[in-house]
C-alpha cells in the first residue's frame, strides 16, 4: 500500500501557467509513490489559509503534509529527498524575489531571525539546521501539529485576536487579575486574556508582532522540540513573475 501524502497549497487569485505546469508534472510523478490528496485554501489571508489547510489535513489519516506555495516552483524529486532526511520539518531552499535576493531561511541571533547568508556560507547539497524557512517547499510530519496543539493553550486578547501560549508559560487562572495588566513591566507588556469567543481554526499560523505566519509557526514548533532542517540541494524557483532560482543567486553573489 502506498503511503498517504497531503499537499497543501494556499493560493491568492489565479495561478500562472509557469507554476501550474511543473506543479502538475510533480503531482503525476508523486502519484507513482504516494496516495496523494491535494488540499487548497484561497479565500482568506495567508495565516487563515494555512490554518484551514492544516485543519483539513488533520481530518485525514496521512502522516505527511507537503506545503507548496502558489509562487514556488518545486524541483522534481523534492518530496522523496526531503522524506529521506528523516526529520519532522524538512525544507527546500528558495530565494527572495527582490534584490539582494536573500535565502528564505533564517537562524536566530539575539532573539531575532537573521537570513542564513548573514551568518554563514554553504556548499550546495549541505543539510543545515535552521530556525525558520519559507513554507513554499516544506515537508511537515503530523506530529508537529499534534504536539503544538497538545502543548499550547489558545487564549484571546481583550481587544480581539487569538494568542497561542505554551502550557508551561501559564500561571494562575483567567479569572485572576494582574497588577501590571495593560502596562509595560520589566520590559514586557502585560495584557488581559479571556477564553476564546472567536470561532476559528486552531492558530498554528498567525501574523502579528512583526513575525510572519511561518515564523510564528516555527517558534511554537521549536518549543515542542521540532527543528527545521534545510536541504540546500532542493532548490526551488520563486516567481516574480519570472522564477528566480538558485543559479541566479549564485551568479549574483558568486557562491
Amino acid at each position: 500500500m502506498k503511503p498517504k501524502l497531503c499537499i497543501g497549497v494556499p493560493y491568492y487569485g489565479a495561478q500562472d501557467a509557469e507554476w501550474w505546469v511543473p506543479f502538475s508534472a510533480n503531482i503525476g510523478l508523486l502519484a507513482n509513490d504516494y496516495e496523494v490528496t491535494i488540499i487548497t485554501s484561497g479565500t482568506m489571508a495567508t495565516d487563515h489559509n494555512r490554518n484551514k489547510i492544516v485543519a483539513k489535513f488533520l481530518e485525514t489519516d496521512a502522516e505527511w503534509l507537503f506545503w507548496v506555495d502558489a509562487d514556488t516552483i518545486v524541483p522534481r524529486g523534492a518530496v522523496n529527498r526531503l522524506m529521506a532526511m528523516g526529520k519532522t520539518l524538512a525544507s527546500g531552499l528558495y530565494y527572495g524575489k527582490n534584490d539582494p535576493h536573500p535565502p528564505i531561511a533564517y537562524v536566530k541571533a539575539n532573539g531575532a531571525f537573521v537570513p542564513l547568508n548573514k551568518t554563514r556560507n554553504w556548499e550546495r547539497g549541505e543539510i543545515i539546521a535552521v530556525d525558520a524557512s519559507g513554507m513554499g517547499c516544506m515537508l511537515t510530519h503530523r506530529s508537529v501539529f499534534e504536539d503544538i496543539k497538545n502543548q499550547h493553550t489558545v487564549l484571546q486578547r481583550i481587544g480581539g485576536g487569538l494568542l497561542l501560549v505554551h502550557n508551561n508559560d501559564i500561571e494562575g487562572t483567567l479569572e485572576q487579575s494582574h497588577p501590571h495588566d495593560g502596562k509595560v513591566y520589566k520590559g514586557q507588556y502585560r495584557q488581559r486574556v479571556i477564553k476564546p469567543t472567536i470561532e476559528a481554526d486552531f492558530p498554528f499560523f498567525a501574523l502579528e508582532f512583526g513575525r510572519t505566519e511561518d515564523m510564528w509557526f516555527f517558534d511554537h514548533a521549536a518549543r515542542c522540540g521540532h527543528k527545521v532542517w534545510l536541504d540546500t540541494s532542493v532548490e526551488c524557483g520563486h516567481l516574480r513573475p519570472l522564477a528566480f532560482t538558485g543559479k541566479d543567486y549564485r551568479e549574483i553573489h558568486g557562491n
